[in-house]
């Protein structure tokens, strides 16, 4: 999708990541993304046809994917969502540094933020330098109305050769002012 919208900044952690990943693709599909940022500008043709219904349809597009309200906004807010309560709560095997709550930093909102910068490289070209973190376009979680903590956490299975939980969460709606961003 970075080739068709015509993405030529990789230069955050998430864009270097991919550069690198891509290495590892299949010939036939590095080709593939290859001849559409070299050969098959989109963007360029579609600014070249001046063709309102084409403006139209990539604007769309890109809204669509990199926006606040897109596959990459939603899935950073989802993110987030979980992996807080996976840091606190889940295993360090697969979880790298679980468990360690907040006295050890909070990932999910470094995550939260790598997840803005990855965005921000997508929107660029095409909202000019956005001045706002992409949090700021939807509200963020700094603004969310409810507190959670979780209450308790037991194992619900008896089977030796599995382990499943149940996590009982508590919901607090916080009074707060909204913050407006310019």
């Amino acid at each position: 999708m970075d080739a068709f919208i015509g993405r030529t900044n990789y230069s955050s952690f998430l864009g270097i990541e991919a550069i690198h990943l891509r290495r590892w693709l299949p010939l036939n599909i590095r080709a593939f993304i290859t001849a559409i940022e070299q050969h098959y500008r989109v963007p360029e043709y579609v600014k070249a046809s001046s063709d309102a219904r084409l403006e139209g349809v990539l604007e769309g597009i890109i809204e669509s994917y990199a926006g606040e309200r897109g596959f990459m906004g939603t899935h950073r807010y989802k993110v987030y969502g979980f992996l807080e309560v996976v840091a606190k709560t889940g295993r360090s095997e697969t979880n790298g540094n679980s468990g360690a709550g907040d006295s050890e930093g909070r990932p999910w909102e470094e995550v939260h933020h790598t997840l803005s910068d990855s965005m921000k490289e997508r929107l660029n070209p095409y909202r000019g330098q956005v001045k706002v973190e992409p949090h700021q376009m939807r509200g963020s979680f700094e603004e969310c109305r409810f507190q959670a903590k979780i209450r308790d956490r037991q194992t619900i299975d008896r089977d030796p050769s599995r382990s499943t939980g149940m996590v009982s969460v508590i919901l607090h709606q916080l009074t707060m002012k909204p913050t407006l961003t310019s």
